[in-house]
């Protein structure tokens, strides 16, 4: 921690003339050192770190890098703590450069979520105007859901913090993932007479080439941003690109499983 303090000590050193660093034993040697920063030839050194008139001082805290995530919280402790050993008599506020943009990160971070949330509402009421159908409005919900659980989970397991850019994968990645599920699956409606296993082979024939090469060229395009130099760009465009090679590997796998099962299940009689 930098701070007046450290100044006061320097002063109360040269002062006595010791070699450890010491504050003022009391308020009369406090006031002294105070006058001698009052007096002293550069004052804007001094102005960095306590307000003219001595009515406000500033703290500098340095910390290790950790997360927009841990930044806030941290940053909350400190200035309960600081309340805490000031007492009441003083008003104690955090600022600075990187406090604000952990808030504002994590502010990002929420806005991102709520946006999903509200994508997804969307995509389920445009499927579900498409096919007019509540059972083929859930299969479409299985492969485009699935990617974007899958990619949470490889990120917690790596140890990927959510931040901006992460937190955009989702918004991001469904709307260019829901529309394989939305071609497959209305091709698949056309050619469907009865017999799912049929009519999955042929969806899968006559579609599935267009949605790999498709999802290849999205792909690739997103791992490009992997040889930048900016580590959440790094992180949106590699799990990106992860997320849209599995949505790819849901709407040829998945979908096909959860169209012949729901089939079997319709035709068994109730």
């Amino acid at each position: 921690m930098s701070s007046i303090l450290a100044v006061l000590r320097q002063l109360q050193r040269a002062e006595s003339g010791s070699e450890q660093l010491a504050l003022p034993a009391n308020e009369r040697d406090t006031a002294y050192a105070y006058d001698l920063l009052e007096a002293a030839p550069e004052p804007d050194l001094i102005r960095k770190l306590i307000a003219p008139g001595f009515t406000s001082a500033r703290f500098n805290v340095r910390i290790r890098a950790v997360g927009t995530a841990i930044a806030a919280p941290l940053a909350e402790a400190i200035l309960a703590d600081a309340q805490r050993l000031f007492g009441e008599g003083y008003s104690v506020s955090v600022t600075g450069a990187f406090y604000h943009v952990a808030q504002d990160s994590n502010r990002l971070v929420a806005a991102q979520v709520r946006s999903f949330g509200l994508a997804l509402g969307m995509v389920v009421v445009a499927i579900g105007v498409l096919f007019r159908s509540l059972r083929l409005t859930f299969i479409a919900l299985v492969p485009n859901l699935m990617p974007i659980a899958w990619t949470g989970g490889l990120m917690g397991a790596l140890g990927v913090d959510l931040s901006i850019g992460t937190a955009m994968i989702a918004s991001a990645v469904i709307g260019l993932i829901v529309d394989d599920t939305i071609h497959y699956m209305t091709h698949y409606t056309r050619v469907y007479r009865g017999d799912s296993k049929q009519a999955i082979r042929h969806t899968t024939t006559e579609v599935g080439p267009a949605l790999l090469v498709n999802n290849l060229v999205l792909a690739l395009g997103f791992w490009v941003g992997c040889f930048g130099s900016f580590k959440p760009t790094i992180y949106f465009s590699l799990l990106s690109g992860i997320t849209i090679l599995s949505a790819l590997l849901c709407d040829l796998l998945v979908t096909p499983a959860c169209l012949n099962l729901f089939d079997r299940r319709r035709a068994v009689p109730s």
